[in-house]
């Protein structure tokens, strides 16, 4: 099975297949069963916490993945893709200014380093990068100039988180920070991070919604980037993008 992704098709696997099928049917029946979970969002309970006050895994017996997407596909019933935007957008510009005011406070992210040693750490990144493409015969080293061009601009337009596919109603960017407002994409108590977001459950989710491959760095690239936007925002007095 072929689905089209950002970049160009994609072969599906088995289990994705699976995923997407179950999401389909279960999620109608879910829609027809319990209706409130329109109200459930609308009183603003996140997607995460439906399926949990629902005990959705445990209804179909699914992974929590697959009853997240059947809890997703039930609410699509319901809301068009410019609605779950209009309900969704300001949690997202909340969750956004709310880790860059934890990482702010605790000094942690790029607020724990200054300015000065994010620009060295840049800087030593390019050059030891360089180096090593260099030695292999890797990177712009082993191309010519237009085929380094072509592979600049392909890969502008992959790692681009803003703007790119829209799927129910979010482009990239947005689904990644709706996952830092739901309390099981959040390390749980007892864990040495606890309270602090779970980077890789994050990651695998948005790899499987948007099929771009991004790894965990990425990641972490991508909040502390838009944590540095937040920061600029409150210090300029902004209260909405």
């Amino acid at each position: 099975m072929t689905e089209l992704r950002g970049s160009g098709p994609r072969e599906i696997s088995n289990a994705e297949a699976f995923a997407i099928k179950m999401a389909k049917q279960k999620g109608a029946l879910l829609a027809g069963n319990t209706p409130q979970i329109a109200d459930d969002v609308r009183a603003g309970m996140s997607i995460g916490e439906i399926a949990k006050k629902y005990d959705v895994a445990r209804e179909f017996g699914v992974t929590d993945q697959i009853a997240y997407s059947i809890t997703k596909a039930a609410l699509d019933t319901f809301f068009s893709p410019e609605e779950r935007k209009a309900i969704f957008a300001p949690r997202l510009r909340q969750v956004s200014r709310q880790v860059g005011l934890e990482s702010m406070a605790n000094g942690v992210g790029l607020f724990g380093r200054s300015p000065e040693k994010r620009k060295a750490d840049s800087r030593s990144a390019g050059q030891v990068g360089g180096a090593v493409s260099k030695e292999l015969g890797k990177g712009i080293f082993s191309s010519k100039r237009k085929e380094y061009d072509a592979l600049r601009s392909n890969r502008g337009r992959v790692d681009g988180w803003r703007g790119g596919k829209i799927v129910d109603g979010m482009d990239e960017a947005e689904y990644t920070l709706s996952l830092l407002g739901d309390p099981s994409f959040r390390h749980p108590i007892g864990h040495s991070k606890a309270g602090h977001p779970d980077v890789v459950k994050i990651t695998r989710y948005v790899n499987e919604k948007y099929g771009n491959n991004r790894s965990i760095n990425a990641t972490k690239h991508f909040f502390a980037n838009d944590i540095e936007r937040t920061k600029n925002r409150i210090a300029k007095g902004y209260q909405k993008d």
